[in-house]
């Protein structure tokens, strides 16, 4: 990561407290492209037309669409993880958008992929359940879980109930 950084997972807490298992740190965080190449493979994700780009299944073409706000993650960023995807035969698309933008896609679950930097010391996580539940963040932060987060803000008529994992992160 231009020597700057360590590619980890995002656990919550920054630095990891001893009572997070040190596992979830690096759990698939990896540079290595010969295993993604062996994933896509698995689940059907093959170059069927010879073009160097993999499609779907069942034939269609993928694009993932990497839209960006600078005030999330810088560009530089965004490029060399769309050229990690190129590298593994998924074509993308980098785009900078504005924040307000990029929220409006995030709100209405429009984002192909989040893409924010995260990290937060342990006092603020342990004050504040944003990261627990849905949509796992506030409105000036990347939010995933949208219609999640509608089904519990309707009492269940409308959106998507969370699984068993979500409502056990929430109580």
């Amino acid at each position: 990561f231009f020597g700057q950084g360590t590619p980890s997972q995002s656990v919550a807490f920054s630095p990891r407290p001893e009572f997070v298992d040190s596992k979830w740190e690096k759990h698939f965080a990896q540079y290595d492209p010969d295993m993604a190449k062996g994933l896509l493979d698995e689940i059907g994700m093959v170059d069927k037309d010879g073009d160097g780009f993999r499609e779907l299944p069942n034939g269609d073409s993928i694009v993932l669409n990497l839209q960006f706000a600078t005030q999330g993650i810088d560009g530089k960023t965004v490029e060399l993880i769309g050229q990690h995807w190129a590298d593994v035969g998924v074509k993308t698309t980098v785009k900078e958008v504005t924040p307000d933008e990029y929220r409006s896609a995030q709100s209405s679950n429009k984002l192909d992929v989040g893409l924010w930097f995260r990290g937060m010391p342990l006092g603020i996580v342990l004050g504040n359940n944003a990261m627990f539940v849905p949509p796992f963040q506030t409105y000036f932060e990347h939010r995933t879980g949208m219609l999640w987060a509608e089904w519990l803000d309707s009492n269940g008529s409308s959106g998507v109930e969370p699984p068993e994992y979500v409502k056990q992160m929430i109580e």
